[in-house]
């Protein structure tokens, strides 16, 4: 098909919108581009050239693997609802973007600017110079975009209508609207907006790729932040290893992310993948429903049943809503508080004669006023009432209510409950409690008399009670107090706890206390369910606890990142909002433990305590009587009060709490017997509960439909709480508190009404029954059960069934009494300056017939004040006076309080509280809604102070009215003149402040839930005005050039969801988004240029003082990045972001800012459509490495920006910069690897090909990944070089690798070997050796011999090979063997065979004879050497390659002891053997029966070897043995010296081991020297450093012309030397030998000196600088250095070591007897368990007495012996080039060893010498000589004195002196009493009477012994006075003084 036929098809199939995302410009009919609004030439070219940072200055960038994937549990949320949302005629096209990071990778395309630097860090002008970003269409990054799109799989296209516009029903509460029957035309603008606003649909815009395979929503919310979706959903998109694309494609398994022990060669690899549940992001997590065709035109997503907003009743909908979740239950769970279910169990006194009447309500002590309204009921049973004759309506379904619903939204332990008993009135409240009195007269007659007269007056009062007004009237009888949660004090200080917070469900195991049990509050919905599915997930995965270390540590704050859609609430995928411990629960705030009850209220009896955790009876979880119906509870409880406190006087709530706070009074009260018994729950599920009565008696939904329902009422909390009204509620609570009316003995009762003016006083039937309310029956059985088609309330059936007037209690003959009624009144919607509360006051006349109540007083409180817009009564106390005539009444005046204390005065006092949702108490913002009442404002000077005034709105109640209030905003913005659009946006950014400052957070960049509802929810058109986005951001542009707008505004995430928001809907109408065509104009140049200008300005160049705000800024901003790729021009967004990253600290210098930039990446590569968005196709054709940077930017360029960010972070030093890059490169990768969609091997080799620059960074910075980095950092880096590698497309790999020089194919083969031994501990080291084989066949096929003969890459593969057989099993030896004889034998013969100066037949020949040992690879290593050895002779005539190499490599399997099965090389020679018996050429057979014979020569030594394993000494000396015995063969000979230096190290010998390396580097180096090689190492330079170096075999004769056959591979070379020098360095420095390291490093500077290497040169002499150093300060602590034993060997079994006598060397941790053990120990495994070991004393060994059958060995521990002199022997030269040794024993004439006399004490010094000296290749030299010394008594005595000056001279000579021992030396010699040594010596042998006796000779030596002793006692002395504190100065002295009397007592005898 030609490039024509293409696109024309390509058009057609645009216009049908078939094909999948096409994210092409927009064309006319002709094919040709449409003129953009900067189309002109002119405009183009100016275009292209501020381009060319971006087209042509690029260097390619290399990608990195994410090791560790998202957290499970911070990536997914619950859904937001559950079936498919009705979605609008259009939706719209979404793409898909990545980040970027640091700078570019390889210079192959010349850069314009700065050489150090990619074109991302290229320094942006000033803000006033900074241009629009230039209108890229996609063409402008890929013209072939066109030809290739249909070589796009169809699954890597853009999807089309990715954004979706749809209405979410709004899930009502109520049975019915609350407003029917309100006439909406008649209101005030704002109100019937504010009414519009509590039911109309939810507006929501999101993206397809958020809604799960069934359309739900999957949302985010941040009391589940970190948990899966719950429900089916989640498991359904789950990834496990039984339905994984993983399971069905072997190939894309991989254990790259599997942190754990690594395989063995033997190891059978199952390379299963591991459970991908815990792995999946959210995008991931729903990614398999994207490879289903889209909701579309094609396939509208299914519906949900329309429910008009006017008639909620007529459908069933608490039914139909099955599938939807509440959005406001899902973002702001906690909005109903604490759910507390009370029932009223019984109610009893000490008699059962008159009925009660109670009210129940919570006060707290601290503000002393109730919280909650009043809920009224009664417990009399129906015998009773029906005795009494009273209404049977008391026991209707309503008014027989007797369970409530408290919700506490703030509380805290000092909240009780008050509860109210009132009964019939009957006069005096003293005379009528009496017969309740336990202590009433015992008299019978009395008793009688009184009972009988109480039962007459209660059976008069209450006949016909109830049936009218007159009769219903109340007294206060008792009250009593218990606290909702016990307190250990009720005057210590509460802890105020907001239900912001989410609690645990579990919250109250927490609780420690036994006798203080918690509550359980109502946990979050679905959060209880959702915890669990976490711990089952968590405990499934089996994380490992090391992964977090590979997340990178941040500055605080810390970067918090909300989910990649501003429609969803924010996640934290760094810091988790919701942290589980290991018990299940939760690490949030929880509810105060409550304490045991106040020690005052002890008449209050507790039976079963409100917050003891008993379980709730069955009965209490079904519908039966007294049970809870319809709800799950967790705590079930029971509280019983015991005794009343009578009403007399009757006391006001806040008298009440000031007695329970100070217990003031309290005790005095005498209680009445009674017993109150009520029932508490705590809510546990989210089911909604049945029966429930809203606090405007308006039935919830769902409704109870059993025949005698159990209502329950919601009772009104008062607590200020910060959330919107999201429901209509208009009531007013009028709380009378005391009158004063002059009247003789009044009975007061007040009447309340609501009367329309006070002409007419019509009176409104708008108040609530405050006795228990009644409705008839007909009414309520219509409501209850209705059903589709049925009507709700009307005019004809009003409803609720409200009253004209509300009475109070009446307090008997009290001049002043005291109210605790409440008065509630149902508002009229519409209120005017004529609505009056109208007050009467009446006086009872207990007594009368008739007209019982007499008016007696008037007052009139108008509802507003005076203006005809007046402000509506505030909450407050209210002094008004009292009328007495109604006909002259006036809106009463309010009185202060001192006026109100006026004697004279009838006032009035009353408490009013109003609750509404469409009546504001604050001035400023009933002036800005009733300025806007109509379409047409006044004068511009009132609009712009009504928008000022928001300013100046009480907090609350900002944040109560705040939709309503922004909503109004928003279009005044969009419709006024520029100075009020101005203002009002002032005034936005002020409310939404406010309104986030309310929510309180987990964290400070979490997204305030309140804004999160309004943006993503309630946000909607704005009605007759321009755009709002374009409005907004010019607003937003001029309010910071301006200066009013603070930069660091934390709430720039909500301005841009509007924003966001507002875009989709202006392009929803015109279809737009159902298209991908013409992107570049759907926005005008305006818009774009402005939002431009708007990103810039909001990002701060550095990070010095930034603030909190900011950082919220820079974590918010990507998503919405993310939210305008499915809306805008994606051009216009590349070069946003490139503006945007190159304005983020170019040089990656600051962590903060180098973190900001990587949440940035972090956020917008998790875009969903990420990976189309970066054109997934592999170029066909690879002109240069330069060409491939160049078409990777120009098609890739999101992922090459991420690239070009990491390599610039790589660059820097500090480590957190570092991990900051590459883990964000590590979480994208592996997203992609555990991504559904991506599962097919064809898709995944186009993933990973993207991020194959990622390569070319690695290879490029190959010395820093070698040099610079710890191991654990290695790992990170390189997990994303091999994922690349595994899955990325091999045609692309191979013809870079062509293509590239040779030192970065050499670098990127050195990349490949530190992937081998970063990983060989790993389970992934399995697939990564494959992935080596792999590419060192590509090379080998590729290549060939003549382009790799001078190359070290044929190296480098073969150490590939090496590695990959070490670390593998079987399988991968087999793959080995192939690649080595299909491809290295038989294309690289000369290389292998005839170039001498390499070990590749060495390393082959090593590597298949140590396979043999696994008996299935015997037959193919076999026949694989016979290979070798075949081609070897084929290419030179004769295999002495082979020969030698290969008994060099089974001498290295030898001395390694890893040829234990000598059985299997016999196998293995025999077959080589007999394939080679059939070869034509008998020279060839003869070679290699001569090589045969070699090795089974070293099979025996192999055997004898093993044979003594366990004697060091015997295997250390058969090595040497051995390595002399290949005299004539050197490269064998120093093999074995190697191999036995590392039987020393094994040992920890390292002076032998080092010595071992040192004797092969002079090998090397006379050969160089006979060679003429290099003629400057001469002998000497090795005495110095091997003293036994001279005795030594040099090397055989040998001819110039044959050296290269007998010096084989490239080991004879200075540059080896040099290495062996350096490993003997590393080892004495592990011996503590500083002293011969120097030396050697002596050796080394004056090779590299003669090299001129002076760069080598410098470190080396650094090195030793080093070293010098750390001796210097080794020297001032005391050195241990190694032990010396004679052993002795006695017995014919020894052979021939019978009678020998050896000195070893063992470290100075082998004490005599632990060396006595090993020998023991040795000789028995040798000769065996039955044979009898003598150890022999320390005497001399006569062997004619000894039992030839036995075996004996004699041990003495001897110490090197010098005869050069006494003094100024060091300590290195104590124990280096040492060759003599002595071994000292004392004995007495008198055959005792130690005398008391030392005249009598004798000394035998026994000398023993060794033929070599120590250090040396061995670590044990026989003794070749001895003698004997016998010393005198007085000979043993200068010994005893010149050894003690020894010791005095060594403390003198340190430096720096250490005081310690210089104090115990000083001690030691002249306190007598410690040591009377040298003063006994003087005794003995220089007295008077005893000198004579003695030779001259040795008397003067003694002589001048001791003056040595005096003078350096003196000289030590001295020194002590010089370094002592004033702490040591009382030894100074005491020492000053003991060493003048010594010298004094030693001098008498000297003279």
């Amino acid at each position: 098909m030609s490039d024509s036929e293409k696109k024309s098809k390509r058009s057609s199939l645009s216009a049908n919108n078939t094909p999948q995302g096409s994210p092409v410009s927009s064309r006319h009919k002709s094919g040709e581009y449409s003129d953009s609004p900067l189309g002109t030439p002119q405009q183009q070219q100016q275009q292209q050239q501020l381009l060319s940072p971006l087209s042509g200055n690029y260097n390619a960038p290399q990608s990195l693997l994410h090791s560790i994937a998202h957290s499970l549990v911070a990536q997914s949320g619950s859904p937001l609802g559950s079936s498919s949302p009705r979605s609008l005629s259009h939706t719209n096209s979404s793409n898909s973007l990545s980040g970027g990071s640091d700078p570019g990778i390889r210079k192959h395309i010349k850069l314009r600017l700065n050489p150090q630097s990619s074109f991302l860090n290229i320094k942006i002008a000033e803000e006033k110079d900074v241009a629009l970003p230039f209108r890229m269409t996609w063409n402008d990054f890929e013209k072939e975009y066109e030809k290739e799109y249909e070589n796009i799989m169809e699954s890597l296209r853009f999807p089309i209508g990715e954004v979706i516009v749809r209405r979410q029903e709004k899930i009502p509460r109520t049975v019915f609207s609350p407003t029917i029957g309100i006439v909406v035309g008649g209101l005030d603008y704002h109100i019937r907006e504010l009414i519009d606003g509590f039911y109309k649909d939810y507006l929501i815009v999101e993206h397809r790729s958020s809604l799960s395979t069934t359309g739900v929503r999957k949302h985010s919310t941040l009391k589940a932040s970190l948990i899966l979706e719950a429900g089916k959903d989640s498991t359904n998109n789950s990834i496990s290893p039984s339905n994984s694309f993983l399971n069905q494609n072997p190939s894309l398994k991989s254990k790259l992310f599997v942190t754990g022990k690594s395989l063995t060669r033997d190891t059978s690899v199952s390379m299963s993948a591991p459970d991908l549940g815990g792995y999946l992001s959210p995008t991931s997590a729903s990614s398999a429903s994207s490879t289903l065709p889209p909701l579309g035109p094609s396939s509208p997503p299914p519906t949900t049943h329309h429910r008009s907003n006017t008639n909620h009743h007529n459908q069933p909908h608490y039914q139909s809503h099955q599938h939807y979740t509440d959005p406001l239950k899902e973002l702001i769970p906690e909005r109903n508080g604490l759910e507390l279910l009370c029932e009223m169990k019984e109610l009893k006194f000490s008699m059962d004669i008159e009925p009660f009447f109670c009210s129940l309500y919570i006060v707290d002590l601290d503000k002393k006023e109730r919280i909650t309204e009043s809920f009224n009921f009664h417990l009399n049973p129906k015998s009773l009432m029906d005795s009494l004759k009273m209404s049977d309506d008391l026991f209707n379904g309503w008014a027989n209510q007797k369970k409530c619903k408290f919700n506490l939204n703030q509380y805290h332990p000092n909240i009780y409950f008050i509860l109210r008993v009132y009964h019939v009135f009957r006069g005096d409240i003293e005379k009528d409690i009496k017969p309740y009195f336990k202590d009433l007269k015992k008299k019978t007659n009395d008793k009688q008399s009184i009972l009988s007269q109480f039962k007459s007056e209660v059976n008069d009062k209450c006949t016909n009670w109830g049936s009218g007004e007159q009769n219903q009237i109340l007294q206060p009888f008792v009250w009593a107090a218990y606290p909702v949660f016990h307190r250990p004090t009720l005057v210590s200080n509460p802890s105020s706890i907001n239900l912001n917070s989410n609690f645990s469900p579990n919250s109250s195991n927490s609780s420690n206390s036994s006798n203080s049990p918690n509550i359980s509050p109502i946990p979050s919905p679905q959060l209880h369910h959702l915890q669990q599915q976490l711990n089952q997930q968590i405990n499934s995965l089996n994380i490992n606890s090391n992964s977090s270390q590979s997340t990178p540590n941040t500055l605080s704050p810390p970067s918090v990142t909300p989910p990649p859609i501003s429609n969803n609430i924010p996640t934290q995928p760094i810091s988790s909002p919701i942290i589980v411990s290991q018990n299940g629960s939760s690490n949030n705030n929880s509810i105060p433990v409550p304490p045991p009850p106040p020690p005052h209220l002890n008449h209050h009896r507790r039976r079963s305590s409100f917050m003891s955790l008993q379980s709730s009876p069955s009965g209490n979880g079904s519908n039966g009587n007294g049970g809870m119906g319809g709800i799950n509870t967790k705590i079930t409880n029971t509280i019983e009060i015991v005794s009343m406190i009578p009403a007399t006087p009757n006391l006001s709530d806040r008298t009440i709490c000031e007695m329970l706070i100070s217990d003031k009074d309290l005790k005095k009260l005498k209680p009445i017997p009674g017993s109150f018994v009520m029932s508490i729950l705590t809510k546990e599920s989210d089911e909604e509960l049945k029966g429930r009565i809203s606090p405007s008696l308006i039935p919830l939904l769902p409704i109870d439909t059993d025949k005698n329902p159990n209502l329950i009422r919601e009772i009104q909390d008062f607590s200020e709480i910060q959330y919107p009204f999201v429901e209509y509620v208009n009531n007013l609570y009028i709380y009378p508190e005391s009158v004063f009316i002059k009247y003789k003995n009044p009975n007061i009762q007040i009447q309340v009404q609501l009367i329309d003016d006070l002409q007419s006083f019509k009176a409104l039937k708008c108040i609530y029954p405050n006795t228990p309310p009644y409705i008839p029956s007909h009414i309520w059985d219509t409501l209850n059960l209705p059903a589709p088609g049925v009507p709700g309330p009307t005019t004809t059936i009003p409803y609720p069934a409200l009253d004209y007037v509300s009475f109070s209690s009446v307090n008997f003959h009290d001049k002043r009494p005291h109210f605790t009624e409440e008065f509630k009144i149902k508002l009229p919607t519409k209120i005017t300056a004529q609505h009056h509360l109208l007050f009467t006051f009446y006086n009872v006349n207990i007594h009368a017939k008739k007209d019982i109540k007499t008016a007696i007083g008037y007052c009139a409180v108008p509802l507003c004040s005076g203006s005809k817009h007046g402000l509506f009564l505030r909450d407050d106390n209210y002094n008004v006076s009292i009328a007495s005539e109604l006909t002259n009444i006036e809106s009463s005046t309010f009185l202060n309080a001192e006026e109100g204390k006026k004697e004279k005065t009838c006032i009035f006092s009353f408490r009013s509280k109003l609750v509404s949702s469409v009546i504001t108490q604050d001035p400023c913002l009933d002036s800005f809604f009733k300025q806007f009442n109509n379409p047409t404002h006044d004068s511009l000077g009132k609009t712009m102070d009504s928008v000022k005034s928001i300013l100046k709105i009480d907090r609350l109640t900002c944040v109560r009215f705040f939709p309503a209030i922004l909503n109004q905003l928003f279009q005044i913005m969009c419709c006024s003149a520029n100075e009020v659009a101005s203002q009002a946006f002032s005034s936005i950014l002020h409310i939404i402040k406010v309104v986030d400052g309310f929510q309180e957070k987990k964290a400070s960049t979490e997204k305030s839930r309140l804004l999160t509802y309004y943006s993503e929810y309630l946000f909607d058109y704005v009605p007759d005005s321009k755009h709002l986005y374009e409005e907004l951001c010019r607003q937003w542009v001029n309010s910071i050039n301006t200066g009013i707008y603070v930069k660091d505004f934390r709430l720039n995430w909500f301005l841009f969801d509007i924003m966001t928001k507002s875009m989709a809907l202006s392009l929803q109408p015109t279809g737009k988004l159902d298209s991908d065509l013409g992107r570049e104009n759907r926005f005008e140049i305006e818009f774009q240029e402005n939002l431009n200008k708007l990103v810039l300005k909001l990002i701060p160049s550095q990070s010095d003082g930034m603030s909190v705000q900011s950082w919220e800024f820079f974590t918010k901003f990507p998503y919405f990045i993310n939210n305008l790729f499915p809306l805008i021009d994606r051009g216009f967004l590349f070069n946003l972001i490139y503006n945007y990253i190159a304005r983020i600290d170019p040089a990656n210098e600051d962590l903060t800012m180098v973190t900001i930039k990587f949440n940035f990446l972090k956020i917008t590569t998790d875009y969903d459509h990420y990976i189309p968005l970066n054109f997934p196709l592999v170029f066909d054709t690879l002109d240069s490495v330069s060409d491939l940077n160049l078409k990777f930017f120009k098609r890739h360029f999101l992922s090459v920006l991420l690239i070009s960010e990491v390599e610039g972070c790589l660059k820097q030093n500090k480590t957190a910069i570092r991990n900051q890059a590459i883990q964000t490169l590590k979480q994208l990768i592996k997203k992609h690897h555990y991504d559904p969609r991506y599962q097919q091997s064809d898709i995944r080799e186009k993933v990973a090909s993207i991020y194959f620059p990622y390569v070319l960074m690695l290879v490029e910075h190959y010395s820093i990944i070698k040099h610079q980095l710890e191991l654990k950092e290695i790992q990170e880096w390189l997990t994303c070089f091999v994922w690349i590698l595994q899955y990325c497309n091999r045609d692309l790999l191979r013809k870079w690798f062509q293509k590239e020089t040779q030192e970065h194919q050499t670098n990127f083969l050195n990349l490949v070997m530190i992937c081998l031994e970063s990983f060989k501990d790993e389970p992934s080291i399995f697939e990564i050796s494959l992935l080596s084989i792999d590419i060192s066949r590509y090379i080998l096929e590729d290549f060939n011999e003549s382009s790799l003969s001078n190359s070290i890459l044929l190296d480098i593969v073969i150490n590939i090979l090496q590695k990959c057989s070490t670390i593998s099993g079987v399988e991968m030896m087999r793959l080995i063997f192939v690649i080595i004889k299909d491809f290295l034998i038989k294309y690289y013969p000369i290389s292998l065979f005839q170039n001498l100066n390499n070990s590749y037949c060495e390393i082959v020949s090593y590597e298949l004879l140590r396979s043999i040992d696994i008996t299935d690879l015997l037959e193919e290593s076999s026949s694989l050497f016979y290979s070798l050895l075949e081609s070897n002779y084929k290419t030179t005539k004769d295999i002495s390659k082979m020969k030698i190499q290969s008994t060099v490599a089974i001498s290295r399997l030898v001395g390694e002891i890893k040829l234990e099965n000598s059985n299997n090389l016999n196998i293995f020679l025999n077959k080589v053997m007999k394939e080679t018996k059939n070869h034509e050429s008998t020279i060839f057979i003869t070679q290699v029966d001569e090589m045969i014979k070699r090795i089974h020569t070293l099979i025996k030594y192999s055997n004898t070897i093993s044979a003594n394993k366990n004697d060091p000494e015997m295997v250390s000396e058969m090595y040497y043995r051995i390595s002399n015995s290949y005299f004539e063969s050197p490269n064998l000979r120093l093999t074995w010296l190697e191999n036995l230096s590392k039987i020393h190290t094994e040992n920890q010998q390292f002076d032998e081991a080092s010595q071992c390396f040192v004797h092969c580097a002079y090998l090397i180096s006379r050969y160089l020297v006979s060679t003429g090689k290099f003629m400057d190492i001469l002998e000497s330079d090795f005495l110095s450093i091997c003293p036994n170096i001279k005795n030594e075999l040099v090397l055989p004769t040998f001819d110039q012309k044959d050296s290269g056959a007998l010096f084989q591979s490239g080991i004879w070379s200075l540059t080896y030397v040099v290495e062996l020098l350096e490993k003997a360095i590393a080892l004495l420095e592990t011996g503590n030998r500083y002293e011969l390291a120097i030396e050697i490093y002596s050796l080394i500077s004056k090779i590299l000196k003669c090299k001129k290497d002076y760069k080598a040169l410098s470190t080396c002499l650094a090195n030793c600088q080093k070293l010098c150093t750390t001796l210097l300060e080794k020297n001032k602590d005391t050195r241990l250095f190694s032990r010396y034993y004679r052993i002795g060997f006695y017995g014919s079994k020894y052979e021939e070591l019978d009678g020998k006598e050896y000195i070893y060397r063992k470290p100075h941790e082998a004490g005599l007897s632990l060396i006595q053990n090993q020998i023991k120990n040795n000789l028995q495994e040798k000769f065996g368990q039955s044979q009898e070991i003598i150890m022999l004393g320390n005497a001399k060994v006569d062997t004619s007495v000894l039992d030839r059958d036995k075996v004996y060995f004699q041990i003495v521990s001897v110490e090197p012996y010098f005869e050069q002199g006494e003094y100024g022997i060091s300590q290195f030269d104590q124990y280096f080039n040492v060759s003599k040794f002595i071994s000292e024993v004392p004995f007495s004439l008198e055959g005792k060893a130690i005398q008391d006399d030392m005249s009598k004490q004798q000394k035998k010094k026994t000398i023993f010498e060794v033929d070599l000296a120590f250090p040396y290749v061995k670590n044990r030299l026989e003794v070749v000589s001895k003698r004997e010394i016998i010393l005198s008594p007085i000979e043993n005595a200068i010994e005893l004195i010149k050894n003690r000056c020894i010791k005095l001279k060594e403390q003198l000579d340190t430096n720096p002196p250490r005081i310690n021992p210089l104090h115990q030396i000083i001690q030691g010699s002249v306190v007598p009493m410690v040591n009377e040594g040298p003063l006994k010596v003087c005794e003995i042998f220089l007295s008077p009477k005893t000198v004579g006796s003695y030779n001259p000779e040795h008397v003067e030596q003694l002589k001048k012994a001791m003056e040595k002793f005096i003078i350096y006692c003196g000289f030590t002395i001295r020194l002590s006075r010089s370094l002592i504190t004033v702490q040591l100065q009382d030894f100074q002295k005491m020492v000053e003084k003991q060493y003048e009397i010594l010298k004094n007592q030693i001098n008498n005898y000297l003279k």
